[in-house]
């Protein structure tokens, strides 16, 4: 019996640890995807910026 419940506190301890590191890799994580988000949002902007001028560039060749 004393056997069982150690097995079984084991059991227990490790899936609180994997948990905790679970845990720990989601915390770590949030930083860089705000990061990344801000990183995307400044490429969209560089592409919607670039197209506007190629707009501009293809309307005015058009005009003249």
């Amino acid at each position: 019996m004393y056997e069982s419940l150690t097995s079984r506190i084991d059991q227990v301890e490790e899936r609180i640890s994997e948990l905790q590191d679970t845990l720990f890799e989601n915390t770590q994580s949030q930083e860089p995807k705000e990061k990344k988000n801000k990183k995307n949002e400044s490429c969209i902007r560089d592409l919607e910026n670039s197209l506007k001028r190629t707009n501009l560039g293809v309307i005015g060749l058009k005009e003249k």
